[in-house]
């Protein structure tokens, strides 16, 4: 299943925002090594791409219902930049 166009920035924003005050917890097995998504200016807080693609699908979908199908790397990282975000490699020393 590829990512669904109708996941906004919004939607994306209010992920990140979630995780940034830890309304919701990113399951360590889960955590990125490799791409982190950089909001905000806090590059060194660990936002992991394709989590926040998940998240951002539940918020705007409200079912409960995890999205998969897709692969994170490349497919992620460019659907969270062609969105405005920037992401950047080898983040694993980052914190969580």
């Amino acid at each position: 299943m590829a990512i669904p166009n109708t996941i906004t920035p919004n939607d994306m924003t209010d992920a990140i925002k979630m995780i940034d005050t830890g309304v919701y917890v990113v399951p360590s097995v889960r955590r990125s090594t490799r791409y982190c998504l950089v909001w905000a200016g806090k590059q060194f807080r660990h936002f992991p791409p394709k989590e926040i693609i998940r998240l951002a699908y539940d918020i705007k979908h409200l079912n409960n219902e995890e999205l998969w199908g897709f692969s994170g790397g490349e497919e992620a990282n460019n659907f969270c930049r062609n969105r405005g975000f920037v992401i950047i490699e080898d983040c694993g020393g980052a914190p969580h």
